[in-house]
């Protein structure tokens, strides 16, 4: 039979703790294993006597550096669409306040300012617009081939070993999991003889015009729309004034493979009388193989070399390297070349992510992306010696993926399942804190529930102990009383996970 085992709520001076187990007694009176229910599951986890189980490691400033820095050397993982964005791209790739999509003849580059996700807000009166008027720069850069082949097609290239996973919404039905990511990504016969090769880091784009023996270079004709001002520095370099900053195309590198190497051919940019940019080249074999590599640079607009919107790094028993916090929507920016702040959602964090490192950090396992309509962050990230990862964060969203096919412990956001939404028609903001456990593949939610009531709660931190047993600490803020008349039900959901 089951025994409730001791079950701690703390709340003092708006700041929470909560913890939650459960022992299973044998039959055999003189022998007892103690079998664990975190307290956000719904299913007993198997006993631990055999395999020796260590919390995850938060990991030490010197660690937390190391992963940052391994982190901006990574490729660029390229997806393909396949109903995680807009249907316009066919491929995509995102990272740290940036999201590129690709789609026939253009490269959409959608840039953010980084924003801090830690900066949160416990206000009873706090409503959603005005906690959304601040603003943002966001700066879009379209690079558009003109004159191109019209039968030009995608071909992915170099499969990496990650997958990228998008656990959106309730419904798992609208999940979309395991999508394979690759280093390269090229578009086949853009201009006769012509093809153009994708690829790049965390904070630069590379994309090569991969010019056939006996095609014309002259054919390539690149323009960069969305910028405010369009010039060449002194350095040869493309400059593109954009919003909230500038990124730059450097000077680009063009050469031929000779027997004895790489021969480098002198290239440079060319402003046309239309806006447009085209090559200058220098003397080369045009019986050859010619490559024009451009290389666009936009770590100076993002700033710095951290990954800004990660909030807490783990690292597991086995030295993988865990990240969350929170990234912006892939919606596909279609209205206009430059899109000007509006103050929505669009300028704020859309889904908490998890991103996963290998030992050496020069290999992401897997991006997960959390989140539903509204805001979601993650703030606290631990892992057992299995490689499940527990996640805590903040959600505006009501259809936060705690579907009902999952244990959870709270499965209505703000106690009404609309985070709060039916019971303020001013819109007061209401947050809940959550808690999602994903398996080491990152790509299927074990537990998943709400924490709190009509009030902010704001889960800042989780750790695990050995047995499966998460402890999740926060803030919490006072009821909002609400503005209309609430009908409770039968049975209404706890503020926290109470056993008696």
């Amino acid at each position: 039979m089951r025994k409730p085992a001791i079950c701690a709520l703390f709340c003092l001076a708006g700041i929470f703790a909560v913890a939650f187990a459960i022992k299973v007694e044998s039959k055999n009176e003189r022998k007892k294993t103690e079998t664990v229910l975190s307290h956000v599951s719904g299913s007993v986890a198997s006993p631990q006597t055999s395999v020796p189980v260590r919390p995850g490691e938060i990991s030490d400033l010197k660690t937390s550096a190391s992963v940052v820095h391994e982190y901006a050397q990574l490729p660029m993982a390229f997806e393909p669409n396949v109903g995680q964005s807009n249907s316009e791209a066919e491929f995509l790739a995102r990272g740290e306040g940036y999201a590129l999509f690709l789609e026939p003849r253009e490269a959409v580059l959608v840039l953010r300012k980084p924003l801090n996700s830690k900066k949160v807000t416990d206000s009873a009166t706090e409503t959603i617009r005005s906690l959304r008027a601040g603003s943002q720069a966001i700066g879009v850069v379209r690079m558009h081939l003109e004159g191109t082949n019209s039968a030009a097609a995608f071909t992915a290239l170099d499969e990496l070993p990650g997958k990228s996973n998008y656990l959106i919404g309730k419904e798992p039905a609208n999940w979309h999991v395991n999508i394979s990511n690759y280093r390269k990504v090229a578009e086949r016969g853009v201009y006769p003889g012509i093809d153009l090769v994708y690829y790049g880091t965390q904070r630069q784009l590379e994309y090569d015009f991969v010019v056939g023996p006996g095609a014309d270079p002259r054919a390539i004709q690149l323009a960069i729309e969305g910028q405010k001002k369009l010039r060449i520095n002194a350095r040869g370099e493309l400059v593109a004034s954009v919003e909230g900053g500038e990124v730059r195309v450097k000077r680009p590198v063009a050469y031929q493979d000779m027997d004895g190497g790489k021969q480098a051919v002198t290239a440079k940019y060319v402003l046309r009388n239309d806006g447009g940019v085209g090559f200058q080249l220098g003397e080369y074999d045009p019986s050859r193989s010619l490559v024009i590599d451009p290389i666009l640079s936009y770590s100076t607009y993002l700033g710095g070399n951290n990954i800004d919107g990660a909030n807490a790094i783990a690292v597991a028993p086995d030295k993988t390297a865990f990240i969350t916090g929170g990234t912006y929507s892939l919606d596909f920016p279609t209205a206009h070349p430059l899109q000007p702040n509006h103050g929505g959602p669009d300028d704020f964090f859309k889904d908490a992510f998890v991103t996963k490192l290998s030992v050496d950090g020069s290999t992401l396992l897997y991006s997960t992306y959390l989140g539903g309509k509204n805001e979601d962050v993650g703030y606290g990230i631990a892992v057992d010696a299995f490689g499940n990862a527990y996640v805590t964060g903040t959600t505006e969203s009501p259809d936060f993926p705690v579907p009902s096919t999952l244990p959870s412990f709270n499965s209505l956001c703000g106690g009404d399942g609309a985070c709060g939404a039916t019971w303020n028609p001013q819109g007061f903001l209401v947050r809940n804190g959550f808690v999602i456990k994903l398996n080491p593949e990152g790509s299927v939610p074990l537990y998943s529930g709400f924490l709190g009531f009509y009030e902010n709660v704001i889960s800042q931190a989780i750790a695990v102990d050995a047995n499966q047993i998460a402890y999740v600490t926060g803030q919490v803020g006072p009821n909002i009383t609400p503005t209309v008349p609430i009908i409770p039900p039968k049975v209404p959901p706890p503020p926290f996970p109470i056993t008696a």
